[in-house]
């Protein structure tokens, strides 16, 4: 498996090399040069098991995910919270809540507004135990009781 995975990354990037500034169809292009739109297709060893970022297991899933899916945050080289969909975050006095700024105008594939009802729900649906969280080990640890999302969200605005 390792093998055929560098074989396909080898082959991959081999499209991806240059000589000199030069190509075979003449001078390197800038970026402003580029034709945009077109559709870019992709193969991968295996269908994905499902779509769904809190119940998949299947890495043909997670690579896909990885180019649809985004969170409030991500962790940089040094392993610092670094904001994707949030633009901000502080700890309230009592260190236990977190009030999070969230990025204005961004959409969903169907046009739908982001909301902080959004982000409501998916930390929501992390919790519930009648959803299948085989990656969350960290939401099955500790004292259930103490696992209410809706408390973390008296105030919560779109």
């Amino acid at each position: 498996m390792v093998g055929l995975g560098t074989s396909v990354t080898t082959t991959l990037l081999a499209g991806c090399t240059s000589d000199n500034g030069s190509n075979a169809n003449g001078p390197k292009t800038t970026p402003d040069e580029i034709p945009k739109g077109g559709t870019l297709e992709v193969t991968a060893a295996a269908d994905p098991q499902n779509l769904d970022p809190h119940t998949t297991t299947i890495d043909v899933a997670q690579m896909v995910l990885d180019n649809v899916v985004e969170g409030l945050f991500t962790l940089d080289e040094n392993l610092k919270l670094e904001p994707v969909l949030a633009t901000d975050y502080k700890l309230r006095d009592n260190e236990t809540t977190y009030d999070i700024a969230l990025k204005e105008n961004v959409t969903f594939h169907d046009g739908s507004e982001f909301t902080s009802a959004d982000v409501k729900y998916s930390i929501e649906r992390i919790l519930d135990p009648d959803v299948p969280r085989p990656r969350c080990w960290f939401t099955t640890r500790g004292d259930s009781s103490k696992r209410d999302a809706s408390a973390a969200f008296p105030t919560t605005t779109s």
